[in-house]
């Protein structure tokens, strides 16, 4: 199945394009480790547990 997927992604350049486009910019909403650190210490913070 996967093979027969990457196979029509390799036929159809465009329809791939639009995957890649649509990947990158889920990817842009995650977490970023700094912004991870960040809401972990404020969330400490709130919990009196702060350094």
């Amino acid at each position: 199945a996967l093979g027969l997927a990457v196979r029509a992604l390799l036929d159809d350049p465009a329809r791939a394009a639009r995957l890649g486009e649509r990947a990158r910019q889920v990817a842009a909403t995650w977490p970023t480790a700094e912004n991870s650190e960040a809401q972990l210490l404020e969330a400490y913070a709130r919990a009196g547990l702060a350094r």
